[in-house]
């Protein structure tokens, strides 16, 4: 093994750690499982962004206000409470731009 990271230009404990990880693979198999590293940060994020649209609308709905001054005041509430844009809470919320303003 010393002579191969030499070789390659790797520490011996990268090509063990390699070795345990990919070890028994073929390069397809290696190439699916790096994908799906590579797709599971995304897909986390998105779980992230709908899991808080989801607690902003849940919080905006109990407070039920039908009206248009209701809804920017709903808006306004979304934006404060929560790490979200204006334009996120409308968007979520579906008031319109020139309503909003």
């Amino acid at each position: 093994m010393p002579e191969l990271a030499s070789e390659i230009e790797v520490s011996a404990a990268t090509i063990y750690t390699r070795k345990s990880k990919y070890g028994g693979m073929n390069v397809s198999d290696a190439q699916k499982l790096k994908g799906l590293e590579d797709e599971n940060p995304r897909l986390k994020h998105l779980v992230a962004d709908l899991s808080l649209d989801k607690e902003v609308l849940k919080a905006v709905i109990q407070k039920k206000r039908p009206e248009l001054a209701g809804m920017r005041k709903d808006v306004a509430f979304a934006s404060e409470r929560f790490p979200v844009s204006e334009r996120r809470a409308r968007k979520l919320l579906g008031t319109d731009r020139g309503s909003y303003r």
